[in-house]
């Protein structure tokens, strides 16, 4: 779409440098589509006092835990939109990244303030739902069916990013007209090249190794104690020889959530560093993102490297081109989106995961049939799960994951790539800006 033809857009989501997927998911989003509009603003929702960037004012910046925020910005489009009329230059649309956890303390209706402020004006918009809780999977509130619901009658267009989820949608008790949500894949960077993998491994020092890692922020929702357990016992069934060249790499710092609820201390952490020492995993932390760029880390020995840090972007990148396996044992069976699995499918690293929503559609095909484009495991509780009980993850699965990537490694990163492709940034810009297209006219 040419330049001139663009319409204006006001974004309203979490943005660097605030630390949350989301924020990234953004910034990687305008990246890919910003080129293609007339104009655009965007409306950070901040907790911290960050400090963002010009273009970005400080009366743009939304306060999370502040319900008039949502509005005021809502109403800074009104005006924008207004001038933008009487001029008679193009429109502007609003588009909106929602999470609950990004919405006052996680249980207000602020984006449908948002959303609400704009139709009365008659302003188009669209919201991407980064959560979708399928009630058949995990206990639903009454709260958050309600604002889902209102969803539908607020904005002109919801996009989901899994077909699950706008099955989920469409169904009791949400019961939405299926016209009005579309579903577009979460977008990502795509690699696939053996010689990369192989510069990458040397560039963190790892080369000669069978590197198996959980990229991303540390917390609880990510299950890393039975990837440790089944870590483990992988490594207990294979020889002496492939085990010394074995290594799980846990890469990257506690969330800052997670730091702030307890006083800053990490519980967490320290519980999976204690785990790893009974398993006999011979753990070790480090705060070098570059991991063994000196060639003084004894990975024969530490099986497992934690490495606590906030990753520089780019070195995350990096880090996902050099690993071989990728475990995510995420406890939540209703996610149905996930930055660190678009980003596996980018960079062809097959992965071991729980069924959570995002990953059970990727790894089938069209006709909803496993395809062995990664491994997944099942959840052991009885669904729907309910609110306080954790999930149940047998860690022999995980152990039997790991070895099934293994074997059948390059099968599986040959069809796990072709997924990422689709999910290219090129790709999800032209649908995007399709959208956007729609909205505007």
């Amino acid at each position: 779409m040419p330049l001139e033809e663009g319409p204006n857009v006001a974004f309203l989501a979490s943005y660097p440098p605030r630390h949350c997927g989301i924020a990234e998911f953004t910034a990687d989003e305008i990246r890919a589509v910003h080129t293609g509009l007339e104009d655009f603003l965007v409306f950070p929702i901040d907790k911290d006092n960050s400090a963002y960037l010009p273009p970005i004012e400080w009366r743009h910046v939304v306060n999370q835990m502040d319900s008039s925020d949502y509005k005021r910005v809502a109403n800074l489009v009104r005006e924008l939109d207004a001038v933008a009329k009487a001029n008679e230059e193009k429109r502007w649309i609003a588009h909106a990244e929602q999470e609950f956890g990004l919405d006052g303390d996680g249980r207000d209706n602020n984006f449908n303030t948002f959303g609400k402020t704009l139709k009365e004006a008659g302003i188009n918009s669209f919201i991407r739902l980064h959560t979708v809780i399928d009630p058949k999977l995990f206990q639903l509130e009454d709260f958050q069916k309600n604002i889902t619901k209102e969803f539908e009658k607020n904005y002109s267009m919801i996009c989901v990013m899994t077909p699950s989820a706008k099955k989920v949608l469409t169904s009791e008790p949400y019961n939405m007209d299926p016209k009005k949500i579309v579903y577009m894949p979460h977008g990502t960077y795509t690699e696939w090249r053996l010689e990369s993998k192989k510069a990458k491994k040397r560039r963190f020092g790892i080369e000669g190794t069978i590197p198996i890692g959980t990229p991303g922020m540390v917390s609880k929702g990510k299950g890393l104690e039975f990837s440790l357990q089944g870590f483990a016992l992988y490594l207990d069934s294979i020889e002496q020889s492939e085990r010394d060249l074995t290594n799980y790499y846990i890469y990257g710092g506690t969330h800052p959530e997670v730091l702030r609820a307890n006083n800053w201390k990490d519980p967490y952490r320290n519980s999976l560093m204690n785990l790893a020492e009974e398993l006999k995993l011979n753990p070790i932390e480090i705060f070098d993102q570059n991991i063994n760029q000196q060639k003084n880390l004894d990975l024969k020995n530490n099986k497992v490297i934690f490495v606590n840090n906030h990753i520089d972007r780019n070195v995350l990148e990096e880090f996902f081109q050099a690993i071989d396996v990728g475990i995510t044992t995420y406890l939540n069976p209703t996610q149905c989106s996930s930055g660190i699995g678009a980003k596996l499918a980018g960079y062809a690293v097959p992965c071991v995961s729980t069924k959570f929503m995002f990953h059970n559609d990727l790894f089938k095909n069209e006709n909803g049939e496993i395809d062995n484009s990664g491994y997944l495991i099942k959840f052991r509780n009885k669904f729907p799960m309910k609110l306080g009980v954790p999930a149940k993850i047998d860690p022999d699965d995980i152990a039997e994951g790991i070895k099934h990537v293994i074997e059948y490694y390059q099968e599986m990163r040959s069809k796990i790539i072709s997924k990422g492709i689709n999910m290219n940034w090129r790709v999800f810009r032209e649908k995007q800006l399709l959208f956007y297209e729609q909205l505007a006219a």
